[in-house]
């Protein structure tokens, strides 16, 4: 169960979000009517229709949006799991049965008991709410999975291409090129050959620099910034794909997505890569033939 809860899941939060649980719980409350709605006149019924579902509107984007505010490390596109995602749908859910509770004692002459309006408002409201909301996510996951799946299928063609352009170059310029891995004092912790740096990753106020060298690959812990790093290394050959790994392009074997971003695999290396959502846009250029 728990495994399920931390899978990753992709945070997608857009026009559709909304507009499609808006537009099934109007057709739900015209179809069958729930809250008693068959008791009052046609006319009047589509207008508290229309209210009730810019009201579900207003909640998802109003809860996501406050959130995102208060929270912005929990609510982190690049950590988001199916947990996350489930919380997230009863918290809407729950301001959802809020304000439609305080519409009904606003609007209503006589409401009875609070708390058993209170209970046949939620009961109602999550009957309702849990349709609409669940349409809208296997929706987006559903363009979600098409999109990736098309952009993974677009790199591996841009990867393929740039390996083959890069074989007939022989790199013989890129060879040449030393690169100075140095702490955080600019003492020069690692010198190498660009073909031999594979990947750093940044680990609180250290870096890991993974490198081949002699036919075997060595990791060295360098104290420092990856931001540090960066500016000392060229771009032509380096990519900052997340913000805590910058990786050595000529080592990209593969391109995979899951239901939350890209991953790369580099050669000599079987841990994964992970691409940022914010970098994956910049990806499909750096990995175009020259």
């Amino acid at each position: 169960m728990l495994k399920i809860w931390n899978k990753p899941h992709p945070f997608i939060f857009n026009a559709y979000s909304v507009a499609i649980p808006s537009i099934v719980t109007l057709l739900i409350l015209l179809l069958f009517t729930p809250f008693s709605l068959s008791e009052i006149e046609p006319g009047l019924r589509i207008t508290v229709s229309i209210v009730i579902s810019v009201l579900v509107a207003t909640s998802i984007f109003f809860t996501v949006r406050i959130l995102r505010s208060l929270c912005p490390e929990m609510m982190s596109e690049e950590d988001w799991t199916v947990g996350k995602e489930f919380l997230l749908v009863i918290t809407v859910l729950c301001t959802i049965v809020i304000l439609t509770l305080f519409g009904s004692l606003a609007f209503m002459s006589e409401t009875g008991n609070i708390t058993t309006l209170f209970i046949k408002t939620a009961g109602l409201t999550i009957g309702i709410g849990i349709f609409p909301i669940t349409i809208s996510i296997l929706f987006e996951q559903f363009r979600h999975q098409k999109s990736q799946l098309a952009r993974v299928s677009q790199l591996t063609s841009s990867l393929e291409k740039r390996n083959h352009q890069l074989e007939k170059e022989k790199s013989e310029n890129s060879d040449s090129i030393k690169v100075l891995v140095k702490s955080e004092k600019n003492d020069v912790e690692l010198q190498l050959d660009a073909p031999e740096l594979i990947f750093i990753k940044s680990d609180g106020n250290y870096l890991e620099v993974y490198f081949k060298r002699n036919d075997r690959v060595e990791k060295k812990l360098v104290r420092n910034k990856l931001k540090s790093i960066e500016t000392d290394l060229s771009s032509k050959h380096f990519f900052r794909c997340h913000n805590r790994y910058i990786i050595n392009y000529r080592r990209i074997v593969k391109v995979e997505g899951n239901a939350r971003n890209l991953s790369l695999f580099l050669k000599d290396v079987e841990e994964p890569i992970p691409v940022s959502r914010t970098k994956a846009n910049n990806i499909e250029d750096f990995l175009k033939p020259a």
